[in-house]
């Protein structure tokens, strides 16, 4: 696996553990609203075992990379409006391929913003653009291996909520995402609606329907439409179960389109099972790629400071029902808030590619083990409203 995969997860929850822990600092509310900013510090040390996503004949290189930088945050949230902006730099340097070490390895810049113009309705956006040298993070969705080069990804996303009645809602939703790697540039974007029924306090009824354009470097692209129709079921106070499910059309093929989820929560965690059938895009891939994916995932909290993350993820990912590839990954995390400004996160992650999508080979195995530190410099809210988090921008 690929260093910011581990280390950037890890890295999200400790950022929102910190987050929510920052020291309120003395209030300047007034009518035009609240302001706050924050900068951390992180340092992260992680062993790697297969930097280049190699199979075991190409002989797979480790190495022991350590990362530093700051993450800056500053935001403004008043009545109608909330505004959030980060910005992420991180250096890197290798204990053996020096020719990889970076002052500006990984960046990571931020806008998200939500406007209530009217109780009924709700606007928010986000804009993101990541550059760094371990395109692997770009892979979540697909879980496929991606060896060190340099890559990039911008990111624009909408969404509209109107609350057609007390009982109805509608979304509008707008993504677009362009990546580049190695001179090749990929391009997609997504259009959704979706209409969600409330009935009773247990049960929603939702119908979506979306358009789905993608670009590859080598070809013309392809359209693709959906339709799904949807049910979310809580089942009691502490279970919750969701399912929606159509077809996707392509000029080529009619698939499937599957998505469900059963959540469990209780006073110390949650344990949550899910699994999908898509359609995605990977970095260092040209075309569409058919993915099953099976995630078990849990997370336990013994105390208020500490939080340990297990996810076991198994997947299948075809291009046009050839070249299937099996894809096997197991992640334990932990993070531990030390202080108020002081936050320990490790991870511990290993996996199997067996194969390739795109040509045949061996299978591709990969374990990293990350150790960091992150602490908050200075900076504070200054109220207790806050805007919505910043996630990573993958997909």
């Amino acid at each position: 696996m690929n260093m910011p995969f581990a280390v950037d997860r890890v890295w999200s929850v400790s950022r929102a553990a910190l987050v929510a822990a920052i020291v309120a600092g003395p209030s300047v509310a007034g009518a035009q609203g609240d302001a706050y900013g924050a900068v951390w510090i992180s340092t992260v040390q992680v062993y790697e075992d297969n930097l280049f996503a190699a199979s075991a004949s190409q002989h797979p290189q480790n190495d022991f990379v350590s990362t530093f930088g700051p993450t800056f945050e500053a935001g403004y949230a008043s009545t109608p409006w909330v505004v959030a902006a980060t910005y992420a730099v991180d250096a890197e340097r290798y204990a053996d391929h020096v020719e990889l070490n970076r002052l500006f390895a990984r960046q990571e810049g931020t806008l998200d913003a939500r406007y209530l113009p009217t109780s009924r309705l709700t606007l928010e956006a986000r804009a993101a653009h990541v550059e760094t040298q371990t395109p692997n993070e770009f892979n979540v969705n697909s879980l496929l291996a991606a060896g060190r080069a340099r890559a990039q990804r911008t990111l624009a996303r909408s969404t509209v909520t109107y609350a057609w009645t007390a009982l109805t809602d509608l979304l509008v939703d707008y993504d677009f995402s362009r990546d580049r790697i190695a001179g090749a540039e990929t391009v997609a974007s997504d259009g959704r609606m979706t209409l969600v029924r409330r009935v009773g306090p247990r049960n929603a009824y939702r119908v979506a329907g979306g358009i789905r354009d993608v670009r590859f470097p080598l070809d013309a692209g392809e359209v693709s439409g959906v339709v799904t129709l949807g049910w979310a079921r809580q089942v009691g106070r502490q279970t919750r179960f969701e399912i929606d499910l159509g077809p996707r059309v392509t000029e080529r093929a009619t698939r499937p389109e599957v998505s469900a989820v059963l959540e469990q929560r209780w006073k110390p965690g949650d344990l949550s099972l899910s699994y999908s059938r898509t359609q995605v895009t990977a970095v260092g891939q040209l075309e569409s790629i058919d993915m099953h994916r099976l995630i078990l995932g849990s997370t336990y909290r013994p105390v208020s400071a500490v939080t340990l993350v297990g996810i076991t993820s198994l997947a299948r990912a075809s291009v046009q029902d050839r070249s299937h590839v099996a894809v096997y990954a197991v992640e334990l995390k932990a993070s531990l808030q030390a202080t108020r400004r002081v936050s320990l996160v490790a991870s511990a992650r290993i996996g199997r590619q067996d194969g390739a999508v795109d040509r045949p080979t061996e299978a591709i195995s990969s374990g990293a083990l990350t150790l960091g530190l992150i602490v908050k410099a200075l900076g504070g809210a200054l109220s207790g409203q806050r805007p919505p988090a910043s996630s990573t921008t993958r997909r």
